[in-house]
């Protein structure tokens, strides 16, 4: 696995959407996509006025400068709509966490939330070379939990108990996980997803180059990108 804190990486494409490494010139844009509570509804802090999203931003800037986190912004048609990481970053056993992604209300039920799966996972397998990412959602969020197992993320049990919550309440935590084993069927389970989001209109192809600028056989690229 590639140490994604080395330098700056190729970030793959998307098709509805871009992600970009996080920089504080986005975070006044981000500030106002992030004005709506609904967003925070099952997140681990609420982040929707300016004074908590000033508390959220320093930290997502904080937790990557001391190379634990690396937070992206996503963009559609140039402007800032949410944000995403990669967390639990460990380079020797070469696996890490997806997670704290947020979009905003007028982009949901749009497929970016899918786009923005797709460029997160081709980033860790095909970029970075990781072996293992997971992702952990509150049990009780029947709507991710759904999601995550229709686009073939492994369950792989709950932590009972697990969090104590910004309402002090303890919560269980489900866990998936993909291995790049699996990315192949994974990748074509969300174009797949990503095309009906779309109104059945093909997906194409999108190139994803290496860490060296040279583009590498992602599993879009092997012909599975689409069902039927």
């Amino acid at each position: 696995m590639i140490d994604p804190f080395s330098a700056p990486l190729p970030i793959p494409p998307g098709h509805l959407i871009t992600c970009d490494y996080l920089e504080h010139r986005d975070l006044l844009e981000l500030e106002r996509a992030a004005a709506y509570p609904e967003i925070w509804q099952h997140m681990v802090r609420d982040a929707s006025t300016p004074m908590t999203f000033k508390s959220y931003s320093e930290e997502l800037l904080a937790l990557r400068s001391q190379r634990r986190e690396i937070p992206f912004v996503i963009r559609k048609d140039g402007a800032a709509i949410g944000v995403c990481k990669l967390m639990q970053i460990d380079v020797q056993q070469e696996r890490l966490s997806m997670g704290g992604t947020w979009i905003t209300p007028s982009a949901w039920g749009t497929g970016v939330n899918t786009d923005v799966r797709r460029i997160i996972f081709s980033f860790a397998f095909d970029v970075i070379e990781a072996n293992r990412v997971e992702i952990r959602v509150y049990h009780d969020n029947p709507r991710n939990l759904a999601a995550l197992e229709k686009i073939g993320a492994v369950y792989e049990g709950m932590l009972r108990e697990h969090f104590i919550d910004r309402n002090n309440r303890r919560r269980d935590v489900a866990v998936f996980s993909v291995l790049k084993r699996e990315w192949a069927a994974v990748s074509k389970r969300l174009l797949a997803r990503l095309s009906s989001q779309l109104g059945g209109a093909p997906v194409p192809l999108v190139p994803v180059l290496s860490t060296r600028g040279k583009p590498v056989q992602s599993s879009e690229e092997q012909g599975i990108g689409r069902e039927g």
